[in-house]
């Protein structure tokens, strides 16, 4: 036996004699010791609820209107080149803002028991609706980087919107 294999047979008994005596103090107190799996399955609902759902409104929320299905007001006035890029850039990102949407907190209010599935990928069609969606996000199956990477996704979609407003 090697000298660091030693010391991670010796590493893997102490952790295993804290945990133990962690979870048998617990017993005769008020605290309940989860491992990470129950952790995650007793809070992940309040987690989405509170975080998850508010950060794509809060984040999100300007693509939302420009995925809207009809135009807004101000596309009349707007420049032939700049109606060009609008439309383009609805047709590249409206089926993802209609995505978030359906993970924002207002569909919560609607359908309180009902959280949006992940991977996406097994809930839209194979053609225009997963086309326009980047597939690490399409294929993401951990709902905090799915967030992260669908928030810089929007992001950047919204500042193409926006600079064709000057806002």
């Amino acid at each position: 036996m090697t000298h660091s294999e030693k010391n991670l047979d010796e590493n893997a008994y102490w952790t295993t004699r804290v945990t133990e005596r962690a979870f048998s103090s617990a017993d005769l107190t008020n605290i309940e010791l989860l491992t990470w799996p129950d952790f995650q399955s007793q809070f992940f609902e309040s987690w989405y609820e509170t975080h998850f759902t508010h950060t794509v409104a809060e984040k999100l929320d300007g693509l939302m209107t420009y995925s809207e299905p009809f135009m807004p007001a101000w596309f009349e006035v707007m420049e032939e080149g700049d109606k060009y890029l609008y439309l383009g850039y609805k047709q590249q990102f409206d089926v993802f803002g209609m995505v978030m949407q359906s993970m924002g907190p207002w569909v919560r209010m609607l359908r309180p028991n009902k959280i949006a599935q992940l991977p996406l990928m097994g809930r839209l069609t194979p053609d225009k609706e997963r086309d326009t969606i980047p597939e690490n996000i399409l294929n993401e199956q951990y709902y905090r980087e799915f967030l992260d990477m669908a928030i810089e996704h929007g992001e950047h979609a919204l500042g193409l919107f926006r600079k064709l407003r000057d806002i």
